[in-house]
């Protein structure tokens, strides 16, 4: 199946397996190809004047990580650090972001991780009907599991230096439709 918002590589990547987690009670994911690890390290050090959806920054093993919540970037109000918090880590921007922003490191807070899934192709759709259109560069596809669905994000977005496309987004919230249990 295609994603009509999806580029071929996301699509690869995300049939390759998908993070899942939750976010300000969302089930979502990304592709694992973006993934470098996933850590508990949440020792923050904030950075004054930065947008709220930059929680701060983290010291891992001697590599400063800039820290995205995740949930802010997507509209829900802060939420606290907990036991289950996790962060993703991404590979450096610019072995994905083609040389769009530095080579920062760089990390999505997340309340929990739920799972690693691998799906097949027929598990994967496309993003629902009545998603915003405002969703579109986030939300590339839903991944149908046993137990409900993930909807798949796109992190290139997420990670833009453009906040015209944060302000946007985050006016209209997270979309129910995206994290929708089957």
């Amino acid at each position: 199946m295609t994603l009509p918002n999806a580029s071929d590589d996301i699509l690869r990547l995300a049939r390759s397996g998908l993070v899942g987690f939750e976010v300000a009670g969302h089930l979502l994911s990304i592709p694992i190809g973006f993934v470098r690890e996933v850590n508990q390290q949440l020792d923050l050090t904030p950075v004054r004047r930065a947008p709220s959806y930059l929680r701060g920054l983290v010291n891992l093993r001697g590599q400063v990580v800039t820290v995205v919540d995740l949930g802010v970037r997507l509209g829900a109000p802060r939420r606290e650090i907990t036991a289950s918090s996790r962060l993703v880590v991404l590979k450096t921007t610019a072995e994905f972001m083609d040389g769009e922003i530095a080579d920062d490191k760089m990390g999505f807070l997340v309340d929990r991780i739920t799972d690693i899934v691998t799906p097949s192709r027929s598990d994967l759709e496309a993003p629902p009907a009545n998603l915003s259109a405002r969703a579109a560069p986030y939300v590339v596809g839903v991944c149908k599991t046993r137990s409900s669905a993930l909807g798949i994000l796109n992190p290139k977005p997420l990670l833009s230096a453009d906040d015209a496309v944060y302000e946007r987004f985050a006016a209209t919230g997270l979309p129910e439709a995206i994290a929708q249990e089957g």
